[in-house]
């Protein structure tokens, strides 16, 4: 098997929103599917928006794997105000009061409130490491941390 561990570019997004979509199942925790559409968003693109590093695991054309961080010493990005007003109006809009939206709202400020308890803002951290189920035990994850540690 031949993996090529590589930059993060802007046509990996799509394959990325899918692997953390199969890791935390937010289609099938998440209805209707536009709720379960932002909480993909909220995770994968304001990560890839937030993370001063970011790097795929590719082999034959596909991403099996990534890892987004934050390097308190390199330029610190800030989350995109045109990303959190979408996601604020596609919450608004979200003809639904079910309880997942409730739950997705409840579980992102819990997740806000002990990331803070752990770290402060912009210190160095992971922020998303996902590698796809058939690839795990490959030795990926080990490639993609190593090289999050230059």
């Amino acid at each position: 098997m031949d993996i090529t561990i590589r930059k993060y570019i802007g046509k990996d997004y799509a394959r990325c929103e899918d692997l953390v979509n199969r890791a935390w199942r937010f289609d099938a925790v998440f209805q209707p599917q536009k709720l379960a559409a932002i909480a993909k968003k909220i995770y994968t693109q304001g990560s890839v928006i937030e993370s001063t590093y970011r790097t795929v695991a590719e082999t034959q054309g596909e991403v099996v794997g990534f890892i987004f961080g934050m390097n308190e010493f390199a330029y610190q990005p800030r989350l995109h105000l045109g990303l959190k007003l979408r996601i604020l109006w596609d919450l608004l809009t979200l003809r639904s009061s079910t309880p997942d939206k409730k739950t997705l709202l409840k579980a992102m400020a819990e997740h806000e409130k002990n990331r803070s308890n752990i770290i402060s803002k912009h210190r160095s951290e992971i922020v998303l490491f996902v590698v796809s189920e058939a690839y795990q035990g490959k030795g990926i994850g080990k490639a993609l941390w190593s090289m999050s540690l230059t």
